[in-house]
């Protein structure tokens, strides 16, 4: 599993080094989330989300292609492995309630990402409110969507990001390596960090403490349980 992992790296990176001459720089940060605490993820995933370099695929393989993890407490495959549990769609996938890409990103974290600005919630069909925002120059809608090596940047800086709230938060250590009632196997990092992708921290909170919420958000709890053993 290893070896294949690094040969699809490998392919990634060929096909990125392919263009690179193609590219023309331009500046977006990912500000809001940036520290001091993870400031070499911030510079793995800048150079993703500045160089912009599209790969041409109608389905993206999914071997890390910044080479290495963003979280200290895995490696390469382990991140791949993390990525393909949350994947849900193509680069180009939106979803009913506005999310994007291939691992359903909401406006909203892609405002506190500095990705999009002006985020806000707007009525959907029914009434059901959605977030929506505008794009950050240079950045489009199109090149957004055709871009999913920037995509899996994006969510390496979330996860570093949640992952930085977990480990600072006593209640949320606790669980770490705990049984939960209802599952087989014990809480995880990887599990956790799944959760707080669709719910984010206080969402992640209530999931873990309260068994109602397990058995109301099945496919919350369905992709924790595919996360769960990536690390």
């Amino acid at each position: 599993m290893p070896l294949l992992l690094g040969l699809l790296a490998l392919g990634v990176l060929a096909m990125v080094a392919a263009t690179s001459g193609r590219r023309a720089p331009v500046q977006i940060g990912i500000g809001r989330l940036s520290s001091a605490d993870w400031a070499d993820v911030e510079a793995v995933c800048r150079e993703a989300l500045t160089g912009r370099p599209t790969i041409q695929a109608p389905t993206v393989p999914l071997a890390d292609p910044l080479a290495r993890s963003p979280l200290p407490e895995t490696d390469a495959a382990g991140w791949a492995r993390f990525a393909h549990a949350l994947r849900t769609g193509e680069p180009s996938t939106i979803t009913p309630d506005g999310r994007l890409g291939m691992w359903a990103l909401s406006p909203r974290r892609l405002g506190e990402l500095g990705i999009m600005d002006n985020v806000r919630q707007v009525a959907g069909p029914g009434g059901r409110k959605l977030w929506a925002g505008e794009f950050r120059a240079p950045w489009t809608s199109a090149a957004w969507l055709a871009d999913a090596r920037a995509q899996l940047a994006a969510l390496a800086v979330e996860a570093a990001h949640h992952r930085k709230a977990i480990l600072a938060d006593a209640e949320l250590r606790a669980h770490l390596g705990a049984p939960l009632a209802g599952e087989t196997a014990p809480v995880t990092l990887s599990g956790m960090l799944a959760i707080a992708h669709v719910a984010g921290i206080s969402g992640l909170k209530s999931w873990l403490a309260e068994p109602g919420d397990r058995q109301k958000f099945t496919r919350t709890t369905a992709l924790f349980r595919r996360a769960t053993g990536a690390f």
